[in-house]
């Protein structure tokens, strides 16, 4: 998901709508960073104990 989801940023427009006058656009790829992050950090708890 966190791969997938940048690279449909082409069905939304880059400079329209916007949310706190900044474009959605900007506020997706900031969505996805942070979800990386954790989906990251989750898998790393839960493998933590299997090394």
């Amino acid at each position: 998901m966190p791969i997938a989801a940048p690279a449909l940023v082409i069905a939304v427009h880059p400079d329209r709508p916007r949310l706190c006058g900044i474009p959605l656009f900007y506020w997706l790829h900031l969505a996805c960073c942070l979800l990386s992050a954790a989906v990251t950090a989750v898998v790393n708890r839960r493998t933590r104990g299997a090394r």
